[in-house]
């Protein structure tokens, strides 16, 4: 035999490796192909690794059960791309999410739950009734929801040994069977659900966790304004400062104390309710283009790069008093935020300033402004919170009627860890900065990793289910269990709740976890309401799907 047919038959890690990199190339491929606007993204990875073993695996000595039992290296890299997936998620929605489930987020995570419960009711009413082996039917319910970290932490739930094995090749047979249906049946439904929902041109003002901000140029025209600071006035109107102020033809410092006088001329920057309030308190609007009549200043976007200011509130800067810098408005992970002195800032913020070049070099050096810093994440606190995530989802817990004890497991300790240090903006002392594109790359290339090694350990299984009498009837059962909830979770919200089609299409991708879902939301809801909704449910949808595939696994497992 020739030294690459070695290579690829064989199960050493280099054959294992070459697997894997061949399996996730070739799936990125595949997933990139759309068909009617659909396509199977990142779940490309698992066909391509089920067409591998197929194709260069069985037709060697080497097979699936061969390599799952004796090399270790498929299965680190299986787990490891867990939990850079997971990681990565909760990295990326943990920012704000305390302040969303504040808001409105209670009673989106309860409809959440309702599409999580009716999911798992379905699987276990098919199992009972169809007699299918329990794995199958956990597989189903991950494939038809799109979750995969409930299909990892479902088959650890078992431990080792060939009874895990086993257990591990019927899920991943069941999610790649479910999985394609499962992608349509969510779109189809929103679909659907399009024709009965309200439109989303109606949605309230102000609804959403983070309103567009605007500016206004204002004229102090009511009596009962003058005399008051800009302070007083800004407090009045509640979401609002005051960037650039005019007297006569004289620019002035927009200091919180500085008193207002008939005829001063002011630029405001706030939410549209905002600016109303602070229309009816001066009286009248400004025809001075404050812009261009005051050109000595400047605006200019500073990023915030230095570690001393990081998870320091932007009052205690003082950049307007100290520097002569007005900051309007601060733009975090794509969202855009009123600068208030309350605002903590977080190392990666955007910061748009007005002032004098001088001003503005001044507060600059103080932010650090410096892109380079910002390429080089601090590695040292990821790994710490990876380390502390598994540790986390390895304790057990005991639940009753239920004969083995729960765990987060790898895919739901280092969600929860991530979630947390994401919301505070640093893990101890220590501060919390990736770049976005880090970020992406860790959540790409871990997905991409556990669905390659899910793929080439199953690829025997899954021709196998297919091939089964019952094979269709599986289809139809993960489709069922992908409308089925989703349907009745969907009709509840726009008939009972009367809630917009934006906001239903964002509840229905964060219940079934799939960022494709949420793409399509967001092209047929036109706005970001899907986006809002989604970031609100997806963390706790994805502890209550881990946990729900384990208790089933389990109780088949008894």
């Amino acid at each position: 035999m020739s030294w690459y047919s070695t290579l690829l038959t064989d199960t050493t890690s280099a054959g294992i490796m070459t697997g894997v990199a061949v399996s996730g190339a070739v799936g990125m491929l595949l997933g990139s192909i759309r068909i009617a606007g659909i396509s199977l993204g990142v779940a490309g990875a698992l066909f391509a690794g089920i067409a591998w073993n197929l194709l260069v695996w069985s037709p060697g000595h080497a097979s699936a059960a061969t390599v799952s039992s004796h090399n270790p290296t498929i299965e680190f890299l299986r787990e490891f791309g867990l939990i850079l997936f997971v990681y990565a998620i909760g990295l990326t929605v943990g920012p704000g999410f305390f302040d969303r489930m504040r808001a409105q987020g209670l009673r989106w995570n309860l409809l959440a739950a309702l599409v999580v419960v009716l999911g798992c009711g379905v699987t276990a009413l098919a199992w009972w009734l169809l007699g299918m082996p329990g794995p199958l039917a956990v597989g189903l319910l991950a494939g038809a929801t799109t979750n995969t970290p409930s299909l990892a932490a479902a088959t650890q739930a078992l431990g080792g040994g060939p009874t895990a094995a086993e257990a591990l090749d019927l899920a991943a047979a069941g999610y790649a069977i479910a999985y394609p249906l499962g992608i349509v049946g969510i779109i189809g439904t929103m679909l659907l659900l399009r024709r009965i929902a309200r439109p989303d041109a109606t949605i309230d003002a102000g609804a959403g966790d983070a309103p567009p901000l605007g500016r206004r140029a204002l004229r102090i025209a009511n009596p009962g304004a003058v005399g008051l600071d800009l302070r007083t006035l800004t407090d009045r109107c509640g979401g609002v400062i005051v960037s650039r102020l005019q007297r006569a033809d004289a620019p002035l410092a927009p200091e919180p104390g500085q008193v207002l006088a008939l005829d001063d001329h002011l630029l405001g920057v706030g939410t549209t309710t905002a600016l109303d309030r602070l229309e009816s308190l001066c009286g009248a609007r400004s025809e001075v283009d404050l812009l261009a009549r005051q050109p000595e200043l400047q605006i200019r976007h500073l990023l915030v790069s230095n570690h001393a200011v990081s998870l320091r509130t932007l009052g205690s800067l003082d950049p307007l008093i100290t520097h002569g810098v007005t900051v309007t408005r601060i733009s975090r992970a794509g969202i855009e935020l009123l600068a208030t002195g309350d605002t903590t800032l977080h190392r990666g913020d955007r910061l748009r300033a007005v002032g004098t070049t001088e001003a503005l070099d001044r507060f600059a050096g103080m932010v650090g402004d410096s892109g380079r810093a910002l390429e080089h994440p601090d590695l040292v606190p990821v790994l710490v919170g990876i380390a502390l995530g598994v540790v986390l989802g390895s304790i057990p817990v005991t639940v009753p009627g239920i004969p083995a004890p729960l765990k987060l497991g790898l895919a739901g300790g280092p969600l929860l860890v991530a979630l947390l240090v994401a919301a505070r903006g640093r893990l101890g002392p220590v501060d919390i900065y990736l770049p976005s594109a880090a970020i992406l790359f860790m959540k790409e290339m871990g997905i991409l990793l556990f669905l390659s090694c899910v793929g080439l350990l199953s690829g025997d299984a899954f021709v196998a289910t297919l091939l089964r009498p019952d094979g269709l009837m599986m289809i139809g059962v993960g489709a069922l269990i992908t409308v089925v909830p989703l349907l009745i979770t969907g009709l509840l919200a726009a008939t009972w709740m009367k809630r917009t089609y934006g906001e239903i299409a964002g509840l229905l991708a964060g219940a079934m976890t799939d960022p494709p879902a949420l793409a399509f939301a967001q092209a047929t809801a036109n706005n970001d309401a899907p986006a809002r909704i989604y970031a609100t449910v997806y963390p706790l949808t994805m502890l209550a799907r881990i946990a729900c595939a384990q208790a089933l696994m389990l109780l088949w497992a008894s």
